[in-house]
């Protein structure tokens, strides 16, 4: 019986067509364009092949905190999976949810693995879901986001961070600001861990507590050993920048702080809504993650959140493609992002308090 001919895969295609064409007109037509407009006005001429590797450059970096990214997400899919499931996470390779062949390391790239095998299983034929893609590519997006806000302008987007003077993407990775950087890994782990317990709720899983345990055991105990993690303390008075010679008990002071902020505002609302304190755990983990300040920023911007999803079109009561608790929960891992990427700008909007300043005023009066 002959074989069946294979059909192009044309959406595979077409993506590798659109990177190579971006690479092809950023990396080179780019900067003879602007070498050539120099010349013209000018006289003078750019150096061509020193404005490419430049570019070169930036494009790799921004390529692989992407892949990196979206490789944490085909890690994330796996703990969602197994781990509400009681399975060990580390027991076993990725392999088909129907047939339970093992997937080959070629087709277990993120994102690109999935569309090289056309949404289907190599061995067996039959679909693999397109969320395994979707999550992939929004992990990708967040760490790209998070790398471009933050390490790339020297965490000009934190409130209490005087921005490094020498910022950019080639800058900040041959003359890497540690600290910034320890601030992009801390809040991606952050916003990993929201993301992670809204997949699990989405499926209506009940959260592992060994993962919740981990999440908030790296949360509470890395800023107590690096306390540039935190941008502002408890009564928002100090720098970041200052904290680290004055002990570890302001730290322990605003992760305190923020972590009851969080408990007590969930249960407002659980008494408010009738539904229970469902948002318990992530504005718990917000508030030790982020202090009080940034919880009550990411409050304000999850209502905002929430009254645009209310407003609509075509919105359903009963909609059974994502349960209200997971949607509340994905909306609020937004908000946190949001936060976190305009943290700087968000917090002079005149409608938010000011406790700092009372804090301050309350010990200039004391005196």
């Amino acid at each position: 019986m002959p074989k069946r001919k294979r059909r192009p895969n044309w959406p595979l295609r077409f993506i590798a067509l659109a990177l190579i064409s971006f690479a092809v007109i950023y990396i080179g037509a780019i900067p003879w364009l602007q070498n050539f407009q120099n010349a013209r006005d000018t006289g003078s001429t750019l150096r061509l092949f020193e404005a490419m590797q430049l570019r070169f450059a930036q494009t790799f970096f921004v390529a692989w905190v992407f892949f990196f990214g979206s490789a944490i997400g085909s890690f994330a899919n796996v703990v969602v999976y197994r781990m509400p499931r009681g399975k060990n996470i580390a027991s076993r390779d990725s392999a088909c949810p129907w047939c339970q062949n093992r997937i080959k390391l070629r087709h277990n790239i993120p994102v690109f693995g999935w569309l090289m095998l056309r949404g289907r299983c190599f061995a067996c034929r039959l679909p693999i879901s397109s969320r395994y893609p979707i999550v992939e590519l929004c992990f990708g997006l967040m760490f790209l986001l998070l790398y471009l806000v933050e390490i790339t302008t020297g965490a000009a987007n934190l409130p209490g961070i005087e921005p490094k003077s020498r910022v950019g993407i080639v800058n900040m990775v041959l003359d890497p600001q540690w600290d910034i950087i320890g601030i992009y890994l801390f809040h991606a782990f952050l916003i990993c861990m929201l993301l992670t317990w809204s997949l699990i709720k989405f499926d209506e899983m009940k959260l592992p507590f060994k993962l919740i345990g981990f999440a908030f055991l790296i949360t509470l105990l890395l800023p107590i050993f690096f306390p540039t993690l935190l941008p502002l303390d408890a009564l928002e008075l100090t720098r970041a920048t200052q904290r680290d010679s004055q002990g570890i008990g302001n730290t322990v002071l605003t992760q305190l702080s923020g972590g009851l902020a969080g408990l007590l505002l969930s249960l407002l609302f659980g008494l408010v809504s009738g539904k229970g304190p469902a948002l318990a755990p992530l504005l718990a983990l917000i508030g030790a993650g982020l202090g009080w300040q940034g919880l009550i920023i990411v409050l304000f911007v999850y209502g905002i959140l929430i009254l645009i999803d209310r407003t609509l079109p075509g919105q359903q009561p009963n909609n059974e493609c994502c349960n209200p608790t997971a949607r509340n929960w994905f909306l609020l891992t937004a908000a946190c992002l949001i936060t976190v990427c305009t943290w700087r700008y968000l917090e002079y909007i005149p409608a938010l308090p000011r406790f700092g300043e009372l804090f301050g005023w309350l010990e200039a009066t004391s005196k």
